[in-house]
């Protein structure tokens, strides 16, 4: 049971997993609606293959789960059949969720991409809006694109190690400062509008990022400005670094940049062919139980 808004971690996905029957024995459909009868309310179905304008029935269910939220009230509850489920959804008190039948029910955070077209050598585009546009924090913090439900990198130098968790740094050199970082292997490109994240100084844990105001050969200059954070959490020699936010950077296999300017997602496919089941990620929450109370969400 969640009482809380159920936030969208990692991959972006929300699970409901067939666990009924490591609870109970019989029927996995008959002990899900057992499970929910003591509610005495009334019971509504949900399936891919439904419509909303359906009443609700099993044999003549809704299209989303979110329509079954919205015409249920305390009481209530709404039996989903396998699937996934792009749509975050806002119950009222008093409803309660669960898979029917013990099937496998997902709520996914992101939404297709397709209408890929070739760029430039192995690199193809798409149009797409997306919910954050340069460094703009709309709530999301950041971009994600998935293939195949595997996030991918964004366009990086120096170029992503393989491993999210662990991306390669490079090395600011003699004569950075706080808000100049020198590196005679930085690519000559404009690095003017990207964005520097950086873990330098006496802080293990802490990482900061800055806006790139304009670059030169071999050195960015940034926006960063803060000697309050000096020397515990600064750019100074030694310190690591990478750079994000350029199309230049996009010259590698499965990494992707995107202009929010123009709407255009770019992407290297790791495959080398057009690409494919790609996702972007575009809602925060699977269950929004903002000022709600005794909502279920089980198994």
């Amino acid at each position: 049971m969640f009482k809380h808004s159920v936030a969208l971690s990692w991959m972006a996905l929300c699970s409901f997993g067939a666990l009924l029957g490591a609870c109970s024995s019989g029927p996995a459909h008959t002990r899900a609606e057992g499970l929910l009868s003591s509610l005495s309310g009334a019971t509504h179905y949900v399936s891919p293959a439904g419509l909303d304008s359906n009443p609700g029935t099993l044999s003549n269910p809704f299209k989303t789960i979110q329509k079954c939220a919205t015409v249920s009230s305390a009481g209530d509850s709404c039996l989903i059949q396998a699937g996934t489920y792009r749509e975050t959804v806002t119950p009222n008190s008093g409803v309660s969720f669960a898979p029917y039948n013990g099937e496998s029910v997902t709520l996914d955070g992101s939404d297709p991409v397709t209408g890929w077209t070739p760029y430039s050598g192995s690199i193809y585009q798409a149009s797409v809006s997306l919910p954050v546009s340069g460094s703009s924090d709309t709530g999301f913090l950041a971009n994600q694109i998935f293939a195949g439900g595997v996030m991918l990198p964004e366009a990086q130098w120096p170029n992503p190690s393989g491993d999210l968790m662990r991306p390669n740094w490079a090395s600011m050199g003699p004569g950075t400062t706080q808000s100049l970082i020198r590196d005679s292997n930085i690519p000559p490109i404009n690095w003017a509008g990207a964005v520097l994240h950086l873990w330098s100084g006496r802080n293990p844990f802490g990482h900061q990022t800055a806006h790139v105001l304009s670059s030169g050969s071999g050195q960015v200059t940034t926006d960063f400005n803060n000697p309050g954070v000096c020397p515990d959490l600064c750019a100074q020699e030694g310190g690591r670094y990478y750079l994000v936010g350029k199309l230049e950077a996009l010259d590698a296999p499965g990494e992707w940049f995107y202009d929010g300017a123009n709407g255009r997602l770019y992407l290297w496919p790791s495959s080398g062919n057009v690409p494919a089941n790609i996702t972007a990620k575009r809602r925060n929450y699977a269950f929004d139980l903002t000022g709600k109370s005794n909502v279920t969400i089980r198994n």
